[in-house]
Order: C-alpha cells, then structure tokens, then sequence
C-alpha cells in the first residue's frame, strides 16, 4: 500500500514537472524577447530560436530524469526480489524434509552472492541454524548405544551449512561466526574460512580440518581429538585447555597461539610452527614434534623430553617457563 502511493505521488510530480516544462517553453521566449522592441520577423526568429533551445535543454533533463527513475525502480523492485528470496530460503529452513531444507540452505547462498548487503545476517542465520540444529545437549539422543564407538558426522543439512559458510568470500561487515558449544563431529571443513571464528568449548572429534583457515579463532575448551588440521591456519588462535589429543597438526600454522592447559598427547606436530606460541602447562606427552619451529615458543620446563628437543628445531630460543607462573591468555 506504501509502495502504491509512493508510485501515485511520484507520477504526480511528474505531471506537474511536464506541465512546467510547456509553460516555460511557450512563454519564455516571448517575455525574454519583448524588450528591446525588434521587428515582428526577428522576434519571431528569436523566439523559435529560443524555444529550440529550451526544449532541447528541457529534452536532456527529461531523459536524464527518466534514467534516475527507471535505476530507482529497477532498485527498488530487485530489492523487493532479494526480500522475497530471503524469506522463502529462511522458510524452507523450518521445512520438516531434509531436501526442503537443504534447497533453503543454498538458496541462501546464492543470495550472500548475489547481495553483499545480505550477507553478514545470512551468515548468522545459517550458524543460528547448526547452534540450533548440533547443539552438545543433542549428542546422547543422537547417539546410540551401538553407536558410540563409531564414527560420527554432522546431519546432511548441518554439514551444508557448514559448507556455505566456510567456502564463503568474507565482506567487512560480518561478525565473527558463532558456533560456541556446537557438535561438529567428524565435519568436512577442508579449505574453510573460519577467520576470528567462535568455537569455545565446540565438538569436533574427528573433524577434517585440512588447511582450514582459523586466524585468531577463538577455541578454548573446544575438544578436537583425533581431528584433522593439516596445513591448517592457527595464527594467534586461542586454544586454552583445548583438547588435542592424536590430533594431526603435521606443517600447520600455530604462530603466536594459545596452548595454555591443552592437551597435545600423542599429537603430530611435525614441521609445526610454533613460533611465540604460549604452552604453559600444556600436556605434550607422546607429542612429536619432528622438524617443529619452537623459537620463542613459551614452554612449561620440564614438559619436553630429550627425545622430543632432539627432532625439534630452534629448541635453544625456547622461553622456559615455570608450572605456577600465570599463563599469558
């Protein structure tokens, strides 16, 4: 109705604007020409002369302004298009069929390609969804008694949404994706750009974390047992008291992160950079650390093996520090 009558006013303007122009071009040249007094062919020379050239101005404005409403209501009924899209993609998400919901998924990825603008609220619909959808309170009704010693993986539409937003280009006016507390066992996140993303106390046992993108991710508590970060990003990630057990770190990127309190037993991190990276009282027993970066690396004393020092590198720029001093993070 808004829309109606914003259409109706506008037309309005645009008539009166018309009627304007017609009477500027036919009593204009007579007013201009009526002083000094010239005979009757010259000033009649002078006026059609006067009214070409005002219509010809008057022709230039007109298409001007033509082309400004015709881009205001082509934008006007795009967004109107991308308004309809979101809300049908955001309805197939309640749908109670897994391929309704997935179709809802995609159709919101389409959209954050399509609009710039609509992409920071898609990105926290589709993680409101997987909070939603894989939450740790879940896990034992997910799971069976038979089922728990084998492998587990995230429901086919919690996967797409981790999917989409991992393989999505970043725009400025995201916020951090929040997943805290989420169950995200054995997902595919290969290749994810997860920058400055929120996975405090997050289950990802078994995950596939293959050069995954974590820059300042926010992971403390989060239990990452056996998964796989292989060439991943970790740069200045936070990883207190994370669990990392048999985790496989082979050539991944720990610059500068925070390992206090986490348990890094039997983990792989050979050819790790560890670069500044804070371990204070982090568990490294059966860790290997074959061709590690360790210089500047802060390291509770006593927590490396001879063994372990020998396959490292850099273990003589090693900051040693003591169990009781207070870890950095």
């Amino acid at each position: 109705m808004r829309e109606r009558v914003h259409t109706r006013r506008s037309l309005a303007y645009l008539y009166a604007g018309l009627f304007a122009a017609v009477l500027v071009v036919w009593s204009l040249p007579s007013l201009l020409t009526r002083y000094p007094r010239v005979d009757a062919a010259a000033r009649h020379t002078a006026i059609t002369a006067t009214r070409t050239g005002l219509a010809g101005i008057l022709a230039v404005m007109g298409a001007g302004v033509g082309l400004a409403y015709t881009a205001r209501t082509y934008r006007l009924s795009r967004e109107g298009h991308l308004t309809d899209r979101y809300t049908k993609a955001v309805e197939q998400l309640g749908s109670d069929k897994i391929e309704v919901r997935l179709g809802g998924i995609y159709a919101l990825e389409r959209l954050m390609r399509d609009s710039s603008t609509d992409q920071p609220t898609i990105v926290e619909v589709l993680a409101a969804y997987i909070r939603q959808h894989a939450s740790l309170a879940s896990l034992d009704e997910a799971r069976t008694a038979d089922s728990l010693t084998s492998p587990f993986s995230p429901d086919a539409d919690v996967q797409a949404a981790l999917t989409v937003l991992g393989r999505r280009a970043a725009v400025a006016a995201e916020n951090p994706i929040d997943l805290i507390g989420t169950r995200l066992t054995g997902a595919q996140l290969g290749g994810a750009n997860l920058t400055d993303a929120q996975l405090g106390g997050a289950n990802l046992t078994d995950a596939r974390l293959i050069e995954v993108d974590l820059t300042l991710a926010q992971l403390n508590g989060a239990n990452l047992t056996r998964a796989q970060l292989i060439g991943a990003n970790l740069t200045r990630a936070q990883l207190a008291r994370a669990n990392l057990t048999r985790a496989g770190l082979t050539r991944a990127n720990l610059a500068s992160a925070r390992l206090s309190e986490a348990d890094l037993t039997g983990a792989r991190l050979s050819e790790v950079d560890l670069t500044g990276a804070w371990l204070w009282r982090a568990n490294l027993t059966g860790a290997r650390l074959h061709g590690a970066n360790l210089t500047g690396a802060h390291v509770t004393r006593g927590a490396l093996t001879e063994e372990q020092l020998a396959e490292a590198s850099n273990v003589e720029l090693i900051e040693w520090v003591e169990k009781g001093q207070p870890r950095a993070d």
